[in-house]
């Protein structure tokens, strides 16, 4: 059981990283949709034709379920706990509390978005902030023993005779 469940919980941290790696940019889509004029089911619409992957999976089931009669707050919701995804979770929550106060959706958009690009910046310093030590790491454990065998390989033979060792 250990194979499965190993395989279906890297499957599912890869779906998250994709959505996690593409909502600003479709964030920015979305923003530019709304403010030349299209509703946001319109902008969605416009994202799952622009782009094929998880997130516009989940737009596009949102709006499915919107055309069968779901309210489109239910569907949202649903789409953010199937995902599990932080950052979209806060990107839904501000689109249902927009649509609960009557704001209007563009502006809502355009701050997420920032907010959006921001963290992935952050998470882009982060991993370049750790790189230096990944990479001091492996060369301890891997280049270092190569060079010591190569610099000193050679003069192993006649430090054993020296000492007595081996023959």
């Amino acid at each position: 059981m250990l194979g499965p469940d190993a395989i279906l919980n890297r499957r599912v941290a890869e779906r998250q990283h994709q959505i996690r790696v593409k909502l600003p940019d479709i964030l920015d889509l979305l923003v530019i949709s709304v403010e030349a004029g299209l509703g946001f089911e319109g902008a969605m619409q416009k994202v799952i034709d622009k782009w094929q992957n998880p997130l516009t999976e989940e737009f596009a089931r949102v709006l499915a379920e919107s055309r069968i009669g779901r309210h489109r707050r239910e569907a949202l919701r649903d789409m953010a706990a199937r995902c599990n995804v932080p950052d979209l979770t806060s990107f839904v929550a501000a689109v249902i509390q927009a649509d609960q106060l009557g704001v209007p959706i563009a502006r809502i958009l355009r701050v997420q978005s920032e907010q959006m690009r921001q963290q992935r910046r952050q998470r882009a310093e982060k991993l370049a902030r750790e790189a230096p030590i990944k990479m001091t790491i492996v060369m301890v454990l891997l280049i270092l023993p190569v060079m010591w065998l190569v610099i000193f390989g050679p003069m192993a033979p006649r430090l054993f005779r020296m000492l007595g060792i081996g023959g």
